[in-house]
C-alpha cells in the first residue's frame, strides 16, 4: 500500500479551499458577512479534521533488507528499525524531511493557484 503524495495533496487542497472561502469573505478591507459561506467553512473544517483522524489511523509497516519502517497514513513515521534496532534519530529526521517537502509543495500550489486568479 503506497500513500506517498496523498496526504499533502489532500490536506493542502482542503487548507487552500478553506482559505479561499475565508478570504472571499474579506473584500476591500471590510468583512462581508455571509452566513452561508461561514457555515460552509465550518463544515469543510469538520470534514478536514475527520479525514485527518482517518489518515492517522492508517498504519503501514514495510520491512525489507533489514530495514523496517512503520508509518501512519498522514505520512508521519512512527518508527524506523535497522537490523532489529530502532533509531529514533532516523524517525525524527525523516519526519522533518516530510514536513519540509510538504511546506514546499504547499508554497508551489499557492503560487499556481495565484496564477489562476485564486491566490491567497
Amino acid at each position: 500500500m503506497k500513500l506517498h503524495g496523498l496526504t499533502p495533496v489532500v490536506s493542502s487542497q482542503l487548507s487552500f479551499t478553506a482559505k479561499a472561502v475565508q478570504l472571499s469573505l474579506i473584500k476591500g478591507g471590510a468583512l462581508m458577512f455571509n452566513a452561508g459561506k461561514i457555515k460552509d467553512l465550518y463544515k469543510l473544517k469538520k470534514q478536514a479534521d475527520e479525514m485527518k483522524r482517518e489518515m492517522e489511523n492508517i498504519v503501514v509497516e514495510v520491512e525489507e533488507k533489514g530495514v523496517k519502517i512503520v508509518m501512519q497514513g498522514d505520512q508521519k513515521v512512527v518508527s524506523i528499525s535497522v537490523n532489529g534496532e530502532e533509531d529514533p534519530r532516523l524517525k525524527d529526521i525523516f519526519n522533518k524531511a516530510v514536513k519540509e517537502s510538504q511546506k514546499k509543495v504547499s508554497k508551489k500550489m499557492r503560487g499556481r493557484l495565484s496564477d489562476l486568479g485564486l491566490g491567497f
